[in-house]
């Protein structure tokens, strides 16, 4: 098992934390992905509206990791 943690330092929202737990399965065939996200903005907003951009967040994420992880593993310069 392999943990991704990031975490804002600074930016326009009060919080922002993510981890990604990489777990290899079928013989290390395939990873399963937990992903876990915290934002806490800081601006007023209904939580519906919130819960919508954080569901479109997660899904931009998975699809911006796959396509990372269909070109290969990374190699030193």
């Amino acid at each position: 098992m392999r943990v991704v943690e990031a975490r804002l330092l600074e930016g326009n929202i009060d919080a922002f934390s993510a981890r990604f737990t990489l777990t290899p399965v079928d013989g290390g065939t395939r990873t399963e992905i937990d992903f876990k996200i915290h934002v806490d903005p800081d601006i007023p907003l209904p939580s519906s509206v919130f819960s919508r951009e954080n569901e479109r967040a997660a899904g931009r994420t998975v699809r911006a990791l796959r396509a990372r992880v269909s070109e290969g593993p990374l190699r030193a310069s």
